[in-house]
């Protein structure tokens, strides 16, 4: 029977889901949300997380991306919608959970201030470690405040597990979440202590509180240790703790902490900077409002600041002295790597719900309307972000990241059980598109390669990939691939061919590959194969347009200059007599652009059919190619083969 409850709890989580649906066509985030994807796909085929699948981060983001992906989530527009599932089930559990503490319409207020806020200012609306979280600390916060003002001394079996999966999403998805955990453990802590002495008589002996104290926090001890206990047991029988210990601690406080100004590198400095850059934020904010750079946006994050201090302030003028200095420390230490940006989206996600609760908080206790007009502007102002751009709420076609090209082809050359190496920074999804899973990203970045470099690759040479994804050029934060991978050029000009852009298929294979894509058609405009040596690539035409003078072809370089000849010709399809003949130079043509050759029409009859001929002397990886076309309907073939569609050609 749907009870009023229950029809409330179904608005409340459809409320959250659409909040967070109105950024399903955001572009995707490839770096750090297209990581998480492609890692749980990684696990969720086999692959091992630090050993094959190198990772920086902290695995439970990886581990319910796999989860999706067992569950037959294989896109980025998949994921995301179980992800807004995922976190709209977690923010309806706060809800229900703390609504008596601090009533429904303020932690509904939290999210809806949360999500118009990030949604305009940065990248909180991507899937992010930073999201799971903010979402475990809003959690662990909560609880904390439930726990400090009950009379409750020990910790039962739900509050155990919350803060149990709490843990999970801050210090399992995010290691500098360690840093905010911290305050947490201290309240927690020292309200458990102060309830343990407020009950404590002289009858009993120092050990016997000590077993009580045991015995009240028996189910949260044994709950976190639970998963944890679950993971070493997988990195034992993966063979990956040494990898894991490494690449999750050691890795990012001995080489990563280089690239981000030694951050890291010492827990005090890190302690002490967190304080400074929270206060320096509020007078470089009110400098920004008050000059010529004012905008919505710093106005906003201003308001969210201030409200959220107040929040603080409110606690210690009621004398709630712990839950002040928690609040307060817990904004600060969540901010441990910069405010207002998405690795500061806990901290955000805090702050908005905390100027929530204060402002909830004033209304209810104010007696005059005014009063409480100045609580509903302030919501609004923080509203404003969201409210200025909400004709522009996409549908569900409406995505702004689309399938690379490159996908097609690695999926049609590879078998489902083949992997691929990934040496370009932001193209996951390309390879997650293709249906393959990325392996060894050992120069996706200058820390990633120091950490791993030619000697690894050397290692493995016996079992090299048919494909490799590759940036020639790439620049990291102004690092050039030349400078930090050295010898990966080489490698790669040994060991593989340039198809088209960065994706690289190796030599020993390109022939097999080449003759694959050469019979492979997309169903849109694409590339359809290289154009070399010994090969030929034909169009059946028909002229019925009677005023021209030229032809176009659509043509692609691979965005290279290619050393050799394109012999272009016009054919009587009937009796084979060349028409016309022209030999271009292939370093001449632009890439992704028409061709145009003049023909003499007087030698052309609307009745007749011809062939537009394309040859090559060009030797494997230095050719250009004819871009497909599914519209044309005359036959087209390669190398005899006839092709699905034909290739792309008009008439000026």
């Amino acid at each position: 029977m749907l009870t009023k409850e229950r029809f409330s709890s179904i608005i409340i989580f459809l409320l959250f889901f659409l909040g967070m649906y109105r950024y399903i066509g955001e572009f995707l985030f490839d770096t750090d949300e297209g990581d998480i994807f492609v890692g749980g796909m990684a696990i969720s085929h086999g692959v091992t997380l630090y050993t094959e699948f190198l990772s920086q981060h902290m695995p439970f983001s990886y581990f319910i991306s796999a989860l999706f992906w067992l569950f037959g989530a294989d896109s980025v527009y998949s994921q995301r919608i179980c992800f807004y599932l995922f976190y709209a089930t977690f923010w309806l559990l706060i809800v229900k959970r703390y609504a008596s503490q601090f009533t429904k319409i303020a932690l509904v207020l939290s999210f809806l201030v949360f999500i118009s806020f990030t949604g305009q200012i940065y990248l909180g609306t991507q899937i992010l470690s930073e999201y799971i979280a903010a979402i475990g600390f809003v959690i662990l916060f909560l609880e904390f405040v439930r726990y400090s003002t009950s009379e409750k001394r020990e910790f039962g079996l739900t509050e155990s597990s919350l803060i149990s999966f709490s843990i999970l999403c801050t210090f399992g998805t995010t290691f500098v979440s360690a840093f905010a955990l911290l305050p947490l453990v201290i309240g927690f802590l020292v309200t458990f202590i102060k309830k343990q002495l407020a009950i404590s008589s002289k009858s009993l002996s120092s050990w016997q509180v000590v077993v009580r104290s045991v015995s009240d926090c028996k189910y949260l001890i044994s709950i976190i240790l639970l998963p944890w206990i679950a993971f070493l047991v997988y990195c034992v029988l993966t063979d990956s703790l040494k990898d894991c210990l490494y690449w999750t601690y050691a890795f990012n406080r001995d080489i990563y902490s280089k690239y981000c100004g030694g951050f890291g590198t010492s827990i005090t400095h890190v302690l002490r900077e967190a304080i400074s850059s929270y206060f320096t934020c509020f007078s470089n904010l009110v400098a920004s409002v008050l000059n010529d750079k004012f905008s919505i946006g710093e106005f906003t994050k201003l308001s969210i600041y201030m409200l959220s201090l107040l929040y603080v302030i409110q606690n210690i003028i009621n004398k709630k002295y712990l839950l002040g200095i928690v609040a307060l420390f817990l904004i600060i230490y969540t901010g441990t790597r910069g405010m207002f940006n998405f690795h500061s989206t806990p901290q955000t996600m805090l702050m908005c719900m905390m100027s929530s609760l204060f402002l909830v908080t004033v209304y209810k206790i104010s007696k005059k309307n005014i009063h409480r007009l100045v609580v509903v502007f302030a919501f609004f102002v923080l509203f404003i972000p969201y409210l200025s751009i909400f004709n522009g709420y996409p549908s569900f076609k409406t995505r702004n990241y689309v399938e690379s090209d490159i996908s097609s082809y690695i999926r049609a050359i590879t078998n489902k059980g083949d992997t691929v190496w990934n040496f370009a920074l932001a193209t996951n999804a390309i390879v997650m598109n293709s249906g393959r899973v990325t392996v060894y990203q050992f120069a996706n970045t200058p820390w990633l390669w120091e950490a791993t470099g030619m000697p690894v690759i050397e290692k493995l040479k016996k079992d090299l990939p048919k494909v490799i994804i590759y940036r020639e050029n790439q620049d990291v934060w102004g690092h050039k691939i030349a400078d930090y991978a050295q010898g990966l050029s080489d490698f790669m000009a040994e060991n593989y061919v340039n198809y088209v852009d960065i994706m690289y298929i190796r030599k020993d294979y390109y022939q097999t590959a080449l003759s694959i894509l050469n019979s492979f058609n997309l169903n849109s405009d694409t590339v359809i194969g290289e154009i070399y040596k010994d090969s030929v690539f034909e169009q059946e035409v028909m002229f019925k347009q009677s005023d021209f003078s030229k032809i176009g072809l659509l043509m692609a370089t691979y965005a290279r200059k290619n050393k050799s000849y394109l012999h272009i010709s016009l054919v009587d399809a009937q009796n084979g007599e060349i028409v016309f003949q022209k030999k271009v130079k292939a370093w001449h043509i632009d890439d992704n652009a028409w061709m145009y050759f003049d023909v003499d029409q007087s030698k052309i009859s609307s009745e007749k059919k011809y062939v537009i001929r394309l040859s090559s002397d060009a030797e494997l990886g230095n050719g250009v190619t004819w871009y497909a076309s599914p519209k044309n309907s005359g036959k087209a073939s390669v190398n005899g083969n006839v092709i699905e569609g034909g290739f792309a050609w008009k008439l000026m």
